[in-house]
């Protein structure tokens, strides 16, 4: 046996070659070298029996030869047969190697397949699980365990169970009605839901397989949110007034909401896609490219003011605020664009500035108008400007005068004649504005019935408007502050409906002016004859006190003579009573004629007749020599003197005479005003280019509500306070009136049983 594997494998491997090669098959020499050794024994036998059998003539030779030859042929015939049959043995011996090849790479390729579907789904970022028939777990990958331990279940404790066992929340929820209707249809089910029990919106689809299902779960929570975000944000935009549109940087539109719809009148089929050009008006192409070029560089524009154009070609005004969208690499790859209609804040702003300029228009024209005081050239002003604002044909001004109350004058017309008809009254010639003149109220008229002749207000009209008519009216009464009726401006147009209610406001605001005007006119007639009476009347006084003061002082003089030759003895000596007697009488005659000279000067400064010598003089040469003139008197009443050291030296431009007047006057009523042992300080400073001289007393003082009237003439305090204390009350009027005249003024500062400052202020020289 050995033997013959020994010699059976090379034949194997020989069949197998030749089964590869599929050639013809050779009977080898040792095959056939061996066929007589084989059959021989076999063959004795019958060789021996065969002259039993063979026919007449047949020797038994040639019997086994030809029986040898038969065998012969039916060894090659088994050979042959044989070598066929290990063909076809080899033939399938290798077709059940290659197919268990085949087997072992599928299997192989399986266990692949197997091994990357694992690695696919344990890499999956959905949590996928595998249920067989009965809904039991199979697998799960990390993404679903991670999600069970989230809601406390252990993972390692789910594979073999029943899924509603689990997770009985599930049962009866739209995701169980998905996994039974998958494993029922046998199709792919899709779902997408809220979990309740942890609040996620979850991507859930079912596959079905031959056998059972697998689950694929992703959570979508952050994408529906932003969907939702996106959808509140699209109804937002929707929703809005403005018009939001956004463009690429070729200027095609792709998006495009109901307001952009409401303001241009492009629904938004029709614009998207298109140009942004369908809303350029033209000649602001270069200003979109100038606003393409910004957003290209990622800069945004904030409420720029413009106009775009709408379907039908009107223009609109609108406020852009344009935002650059960018990809997700921080690129810009178009523009937001939100247009805010402010059309009607446009006509707001216009009307405001029209507005605007009318007031200022009334207020030039009231500046010049209030300042005209000429009754002919006033009428005619109003006339002009109240015609050329409300654009009328003729405008008219008729004038109430003290004369006429019963009717109006025509003064002067404008427009298109400045020539008005003479003899023509309100509302005796046109009786249509009796209710201006009567109710003086303003009255307007689109549409006159009996229209008006322009050649009843005016004469020398141009042919064109010669026999033309009113056919719109504006009447406006002038009326004073005071509710009198001065008079009517009348605007015509021979066109009607040509007045509006702004066109009476402004009416109405001129002939506010014109009766402040004719008011103004009034009282500076009035003014200027009471100014009049009243210089007469001061020159009147005038003369009246020169004369008084000259006849007054020529007995006084001669009182004061024989006065003092009484005293020096002429007559004889006197006794000490006599003595008493005439220095009373020459100290009576002293204030006598001191208020007769307060008196003159008055008059004098009054009338304009003062004479002043001004000059440069330091404020050490008007004080030098005052406080000896009064030191009798200090001394008589025990009141100190102090000059206070200061800027003595500084220099005014005045008269020294009138200055020493004034400053005696001051320091006259600060000895007569001070109780005895009181305290009197003359000082002099400098404030800003004025040199002050003040004169400040420990006096009886003068009350708050006093200080104005005692400047007043002929003004004095009250009694109780000036007891003792004689006088006209010119003093110090005249000395603020000196003061005033030389470029200065004189101030006072005082408290009520305190004391009094009186400052006598001159501008300083030297600026």
């Amino acid at each position: 046996m050995g033997a013959e594997h020994g010699e059976g494998a090379p034949g194997y491997g020989v069949c197998s070659k030749i089964g590869e090669n599929r050639m013809p098959p050779a009977i080898p020499a040792c095959v056939l070298s061996t066929v007589p050794v084989l059959i021989t024994p076999i063959l004795a036998p019958v060789v021996r029996a065969m002259p039993l059998f063979a026919p007449a003539g047949i020797t038994p030779r040639s019997l086994e030869l030809a029986l040898i030859g038969l065998i012969v042929v039916g060894a090659l015939l088994a050979v042959i047969l044989s070598r066929i049959g290990m063909r076809a043995y080899g033939e399938a011996g290798e077709r059940e190697r290659h197919l268990r090849l085949h087997a072992d790479d599928s299997r192989r390729q399986a266990e692949e397949a197997r091994g990357r579907l694992a690695a696919i789904l344990d890499s999956m970022p959905d949590g996928a699980g595998a249920f067989d028939a009965e809904w039991r777990w199979l697998y799960l990958n990390p993404v679903a365990a991670n999600a069970l331990r989230k809601i406390g279940k252990d993972p390692d404790h789910v594979l073999g169970r029943v899924l509603w066992e689990v997770l009985p929340e599930i049962v009866g929820t739209p995701f169980h009605d998905a996994m039974l209707r998958a494993a029922r249809e046998r199709q792919f089910v899709e779902h997408l839901g809220c979990y309740e029990p942890t609040a996620m919106w979850l991507e859930h689809r079912v596959v079905p397989l031959p056998v059972g299902v697998v689950t694929f779960v992703r959570n979508v929570s952050e994408r529906v949110r932003a969907q939702e975000a996106r959808s509140r944000l699209a109804a937002i935009v929707e929703a809005s007034d403005d018009a939001i549109v956004s463009k690429d940087f070729d200027g095609i539109i792709r998006s495009w909401n109901a307001g952009a719809t409401r303001l241009f009148g492009w629904s938004a089929l029709e614009a998207i896609g298109q140009s942004i050009d369908i809303i350029i008006p033209p000649g602001h192409e270069d200003e979109e490219q100038r606003i393409l070029e910004r957003l290209r560089g990622g800069k945004r524009i904030h409420h720029y003011e413009t106009t775009r154009q709408h379907r039908d070609g009107s223009l609109v005004h609108v406020s852009l605020s344009i935002s650059p969208i960018v990809d997700q690499t921080g690129r810009p790859v178009g523009a937001a664009k939100i247009a805010r209609d402010i059309s009607q804040r446009r006509r707001a702003e216009d009307a405001l500035r029209e507005e605007t300029r009318v007031l200022a228009t009334l207020q030039r024209i009231g500046s010049t108008v209030t300042a005209e005081l000429d009754l002919p050239r006033l009428s005619r002003l109003v006339a002009e400007e109240a015609t050329a604002l409300v654009c009328g044909t003729l405008g008219a001004f008729f004038y109430r005068a003290p004369w006429t109350p019963e009717d109006q004058l025509l003064l002067a017309v404008a427009g298109a004649s400045q020539l008005p008809a003479s003899g023509v009254r309100l509302p005796r010639d046109i009786a249509l504005l009796a209710s201006v003149v009567s109710s003086g109220e303003s009255i307007r008229i689109d549409d006159l019935q009996t229209p008006i002749a322009l050649s009843l207000l005016a004469e020398g009209l141009p042919p064109a408007v010669a026999g033309a008519s009113a056919r719109s009216l504006l009447a406006v009464p002038i009326v004073s502050p005071s509710g009198t009726a001065s008079g009517t401006v009348c605007l015509v147009h021979v066109l009607p409906a040509q007045f509006s209610e702004r066109h009476e406001r402004i009416a109405q605001g001129i002939a506010s002016w014109a009766a402040v005007a004719l008011d103004n006119a009034r009282l500076y007639e009035a003014e200027r004859q009471a100014r009049a009476e009243a210089q007469i009347a001061n020159r009147a006084k005038g003369d009246f006190l020169a004369t008084m003061s000259h006849e007054l002082r020529t007995p006084l003089n001669a009182i004061a003579g024989y006065t003092e030759l009484l005293t020096i003895g002429v007559r004889g000596p006197l006794n000490e009573s006599q003595h008493e007697y005439l220095t009373r009488i020459q100290r009576a005659q002293h204030e006598l004629l001191s208020l007769i000279n307060d008196v003159l000067n008055f008059a004098k400064i009054e009338g304009g007749h003062v004479h002043f010598a001004a000059r440069d003089v330091t404020a050490r040469e008007m004080l030098s020599g005052i406080d000896a003139l009064f030191a009798p008197q200090l001394r008589a009443r025990d009141i100190a003197y102090e000059w206070a050291a200061g800027d003595e030296d500084a220099v005014v431009h005045a008269d020294p005479d009138k200055v020493r007047q004034v400053l005696l006057n001051l320091m006259s009523n600060a000895v007569k005003f001070t109780n005895p042992g009181g305290r009197i300080v003359a000082r002099v400073a400098q404030q800003e280019g004025e040199v002050w001289i003040s004169v400040t007393d420990t006096g009886v003082g003068v009350p708050a509500d006093k200080l104005e009237h005692i400047f007043e003439p002929f003004v004095q305090l009250d009694r109780e306070l000036t007891s003792g204390h004689d006088g006209t009350g010119l003093g110090l009027a005249i000395s603020r009136d000196l003061a005033r005249a030389m470029g200065g003024d004189i101030t006072v500062g005082s408290t009520v049983g305190r004391g009094s400052t009186f400052t006598l202020v001159l501008p300083r020289v030297g600026l």
